[in-house]
């Protein structure tokens, strides 16, 4: 699904210009915000009119999750009237796993060549973050866990020792791989996780000399830590591609979530307009 979108445009229908500039209050970088569902107009979007130094306005769709393209496409449409002008600013791509916990990934995924990462843990909650640079992150994150904090009434429906995890790939700025909104359609067929591999530890195994059984036992430690991606970056690329022959083997198809797949069906959806249950 498309989770989050802001987009951008020289244009702006006289309409929602007056409703800025009458009802919004400046912030940041533009003469003018407002939240237009407590306007009269009632519409699930924040906007930012005229920046301050190009003169752009931006609008950031709310719930994106819950409307749908054709939904999002009208409201676009009302505001920026002219659709070929709109710019992607940013998008996040979603998908929800139920069964998978996110420290699933955190111990057995990580993508190469890949310098920043970050890992936190708030009351028992893990968000981790494989990707993580101003214009592009990958995250993982306890979904259900949010869902009952808020008291969300989504959470209503999975069992108590159900787990569900968000993933997200969030494209900002340059890193977005089509800027036009006209495109949207396009992120269906992208591959943002082509780049991520499964691996998982081995320590068993009574023929190991009593030195690489404690090394094992070591690595275990740091990597149920840390994370398999933070605790590669520990060592230097030779160290880590000789841990990796002596101590890691390839998972089985079975074993991995096609999360690809699954987050191309769900943008496909969302783009069809099919909301299988509020976001």
């Amino acid at each position: 699904m498309i989770d989050k979108l802001t987009l951008l445009s020289s244009v702006i229908s006289n309409r929602f210009a007056a409703i800025a500039r009458e009802e919004g209050e400046p912030t940041g970088g533009y003469a003018s915000c407002v939240d237009l569902r407590k306007t009269k107009c009632g519409l699930p979007a924040r906007l930012s009119y005229r920046g301050r130094h190009n003169g752009i306005h931006k609008l950031d769709i709310i719930n994106v999750a819950r409307q749908g393209l054709p939904r999002t496409q009208e409201i676009v449409e009302s505001i920026f009237p002219e659709l070929q002008r709109v710019k992607i600013y940013r998008v996040d791509l979603a998908v929800d796993l139920l069964g998978l916990s996110p420290w699933f990934f955190v111990i057995n995924a990580r993508i190469s060549r890949r310098q920043n990462y970050a890992l936190y843990r708030s009351r028992g909650a893990v968000s981790y973050y494989l990707q993580f640079s101003k214009q592009r992150k990958i995250v993982f994150y306890d979904r259900l866990r949010l869902l009952r904090k808020q008291k969300d009434p989504l959470a209503n429906i999975f069992k108590t020792d159900d787990q569900l995890t968000r993933i997200e790939v969030q494209l900002m700025g340059a890193a977005v791989p089509f800027r036009r909104f006209a495109e949207l359609h396009r992120y269906a067929d992208i591959k943002p996780l082509a780049d991520l591999h499964f691996k998982k530890l081995c320590v068993a195994g009574d023929e190991r000399t009593p030195t690489k059984r404690l090394a094992a036992y070591g690595l275990r430690w740091l990597i149920s830590k840390y994370g398999q991606q933070a605790t590669s970056r520990m060592f230097s690329a030779p160290e880590w591609a000789t841990l990796k022959a002596a101590y890691l083997e390839a998972m089985e198809r079975s074993e991995i979530p096609e999360i690809g797949s699954l987050m191309r069906k769900s943008i496909r959806r969302w783009l069809d307009g099919t909301i299988l249950f509020p976001r």
